[in-house]
Order: structure tokens, then sequence, then C-alpha cells
């Protein structure tokens, strides 16, 4: 007999499965299903897993939303959340990437105004920076944030990709739950 991990969930419908039956224990958070049995006992209890619909394809896809909900909340430790704001990160950062390419031109006007880059002169006028620094930060942000999100991005894909190429039930919730550890690792 081995105590051998069967699978790792948050699904409600997997624990109120097996919860309180005597060859399974229940423990931590998330939840880790934890058998004691021999390997026949074992085979016997993935069939059943199986059979009640929690089949690989069913693990693959919750483990592929599970994925996806991590790496996005591991972008929000680095980004202001929100559909609008997302925005503004892109047309500020290709607007500062426009002003630098037109050799950081002075605005016009008495004070000086920078009429076609808005998110520039937003940044001037709320940080008192010159216009070349405010778009050289505004760079540099957008710089870190890109070597960020691919690196985000690297773990999620790999991570869905290892999930889809487990060929079994275990192989799957190991795939998942490496790629959540290195997601949270980012």
């Amino acid at each position: 007999m081995a105590d051998v991990t069967l699978l790792t969930t948050h699904d409600p419908r997997v624990i109120a499965r097996f919860a309180g039956t005597t060859a399974w224990t229940i423990v931590g958070s998330p939840r880790t299903l934890t058998i004691d049995v021999d390997q026949a006992e074992l085979d016997a209890a993935v069939s059943e897993y199986e059979a009640n619909g929690f089949s690989l394809a069913y693990i693959q896809g919750a483990s592929k939303h599970e994925i996806d909900s991590i790496a996005e909340r591991v972008r929000q430790k680095y980004i202001t959340v929100g559909d609008g704001q997302a925005m503004v990160y892109v047309d500020k950062g290709n607007e500062a990437a426009d002003y630098k390419a037109a050799g950081y031109p002075a605005g016009s006007g008495s004070p000086p105004t920078l009429t076609n880059y808005p998110f520039i002169q937003a940044e001037v006028d709320a940080t008192g920076k010159t216009n070349q620094v405010a778009t050289d930060d505004i760079l540099t942000e957008r710089s870190n944030w890109v070597a960020k999100a691919s690196s985000i991005e690297k773990e999620r894909l790999g991570g869905k990709k290892a999930v889809d190429d487990a060929a079994d039930v275990l192989a799957a919730s190991d795939a998942r739950e490496a790629a959540i550890t290195a997601l949270k690792a980012l």
C-alpha cells in the first residue's frame, strides 16, 4: 500500500463525490485526493473516477481553464485591471514610441503643449516631467511589462500544451500543478 495523489482540484463535485469514503482522504487547499491502496484498488478507483464523468478530457479542459485564470491573476500583480485601462496602456505606449521616433518634437503654443500626443501631455502635466523624460519612462514601463507578460504567456501556453499532451488523469494533474507553480513564481 502506498499513498498516491490522484488529483488536485477545486471542483466541488469531485470533492463531494469522494468525501467520507474509506479509501479517500481529502486535505488542504486546493483539495488533494489521496488514497492509500494497492495498485489493483488504485486502477479500479481511477476507472470509477473516469466512468463518473471525470475523464481525461474533462480534467484537461478544467486544468487549462484554471491555468488561464491563474495567468490572469499573475498579470494583475503588474498592471491596473480593466479593459479601458488596457487600451490606455496600448495607446500610451504606441504614442510614446511615435513621439520618440519623431525625435521628441517640441510642443506648440504658450505654454507649449503636445496636441498630437495627448498621453505624453497628460504624463507631463501629472508628473512635472519633461516631454522626453515622460516618454522614456513610458517606454521603459512598456518594455518591462512586455518582458513580464511574455514570461507569463510562455508558462501559460507551455502548461496548457503539457496538459493536452498528458496521457492520463495523473499526468494532466501533474502538468496543471507544474504550470500553476511556475506561473505563481513570476
